[in-house]
């Protein structure tokens, strides 16, 4: 018979609420110095979140591939480009 632990994080913040969850079949095999870990790397995993979503909101960013296509690009670099997301993704940032 196994045992099914679930371990489960909530955070808000102004951009949503981010969830993590780590399971596990049997507990007691589950150290504390790992159970330490998890809680360390959650909560830089959090921070880093936390800075990503706050450059974001301020700041334009574009994800581009290792060829210069925009993978991805957040709303106000499509309000300073003056183009629509759909019409950017894709496409090669120096055209």
């Amino acid at each position: 018979m196994h045992i099914l632990f679930c371990y489960v994080r909530a955070y808000t913040s102004d951009q949503g609420v981010f969830f993590s969850y780590l399971n596990v079949k049997s507990p007691m095999f589950f150290s504390q110095s790992l159970k330490n870990k998890v809680t360390e790397l959650d909560d830089e995993l959090f921070t880093v979140s936390q800075v990503k979503n706050t450059l974001d909101s301020k700041m334009l960013t574009l994800e581009l591939d290792k060829n210069a296509h925009i993978l991805s690009l957040n709303e106000q670099a499509t309000v300073e480009l003056g183009y629509e997301k759909n019409q950017l993704v894709g496409n090669h940032f120096l055209v």
